[in-house]
């Protein structure tokens, strides 16, 4: 059989779940492997198991321009993941401007940046377009101390639906991943980031708030641990998505992810807040 393989690209697989998608799509040889990350030492393990590495900085839009003139000037491309980005923790009124940006840069406006120039190719592929971001449950069900992450991760899909309704006729597919309490560094990273970024700034009157977040980010108070699941649900779901006729708009993985998404839309945002502050409101 000489079928043409697909092709998926990957953004953020240094570890995690960009990682593990990419690793097993890799164990499928009907599938060729675009991984990026930021440093490419980090990835060299998959270009030793056959996958395209790319460096790619999503802060960096001479970076995200490179690849994407790579990728067009190949003509092929049928699946883009977008998965990188980040979580910038602590209350909205500690986070300097420039924490702020930055994580709209990494988490909205790179990923936008990137699929707008790939969308000429993705448009061309055999079958049909494939378009996937790694979204949040915090996009509809925010959490205080988060504010800045839930509301670039709110950005990221308001992008994907209205994207979804302008391609529709250029036989491109775009879905929304929400994947809820996931086993993986994140959490740890974060600390590690809000260590150095935001605990020096810490408004001291929100002393108890922080404490409940710290617990939290160090696996001490972890409410969804009966709930989380390993990154391979993840990858179900993209290869679902890849591969179905008609993948779904919205994939929402694990328990917490599905249930809180219906009391959200049932539910009044005064009972849903109350409940999301009360976490944060004993220490």
């Amino acid at each position: 059989m000489n079928e043409r393989k697909r092709t998926i690209l990957i953004t953020g697989t240094s570890s995690g779940i960009g990682r593990h998608v990419a690793s097993r799509f890799l164990e499928r040889p009907e599938w060729r492997v675009i991984a990026t990350a930021r440093h490419l030492e980090d990835i060299a393990d998959l270009a030793e198991r056959s996958a395209v590495t790319r460096s790619l900085d999503l802060d960096d839009a001479v970076s995200i321009a490179t690849l994407a003139e790579e990728v067009n000037a190949g003509h092929a491309l049928d699946v883009l993941f977008n998965n990188a980005g980040y979580g910038g923790y602590g209350a909205v009124e500690d986070l300097s401007l420039d924490q702020m940006m930055r994580q709209f840069t990494t988490n909205v406006f790179g990923p936008m940046d990137l699929t707008n120039r790939l969308l000429p190719t993705l448009s061309r592929a055999e079958g049909r377009g494939r378009i996937m971001f790694n979204s949040s449950i915090l996009s509809y069900v925010v959490s205080p101390m988060k504010g800045n992450y839930c509301a670039s991760k709110a950005a990221l899909d308001a992008y994907a639906k209205t994207l979804r309704m302008e391609t529709a006729h250029r036989n491109i597919s775009v879905t929304l991943i929400h994947p809820g309490p996931i086993e993986s560094r994140f959490n740890a990273n974060v600390y590690k980031r809000y260590l150095v970024e935001t605990k020096p700034r810490a408004n001291p009157e929100l002393k108890t708030q922080y404490a409940a977040l710290e617990r939290a980010m160090q696996g001490q108070d972890d409410s969804m641990k009966a709930y989380r699941l390993t990154p391979e649900a993840i990858f179900r779901a993209v290869y679902e998505a890849a591969t179905d006729r008609y993948p779904r708009e919205c994939y929402r993985i694990t328990r917490p992810s599905k249930v809180l998404y219906w009391v959200q839309r049932l539910l009044s945002d005064r009972w849903v807040n109350a409940v999301q502050s009360r976490r944060f409101a004993d220490g």
